[in-house]
């Protein structure tokens, strides 16, 4: 997917900009939240990683490696 070329290329702004428009037309796409949540960490944007990855619980909420991001992204958007 484009998304996550741009986001292995570090070209986060366009990911950013491809996974927003996917997010608009599908909210709950796990592909895109999951790329979304990594975007925003890496251009610390906690705010929205927060919001990504509370969303990616809703649908997993046993899920340690998103649990643990999560956490991660609170300390830092609270800093």
């Amino acid at each position: 997917n484009l998304a996550q070329a741009y986001t292995d290329a570090a070209q986060l702004t366009k990911a950013k900009e491809m996974i927003e428009s996917v997010l608009a037309v599908d909210p709950t796409n796990r592909n895109a939240l999951t790329i979304a949540s990594s975007v925003y960490w890496r251009l610390e944007e906690y705010q929205s990683a927060v919001y990504m990855f509370n969303n990616l619980l809703l649908s997993d909420p046993d899920n340690k490696e998103h649990q643990f991001w999560l956490e991660q992204a609170k300390e830092k958007f609270e800093e």
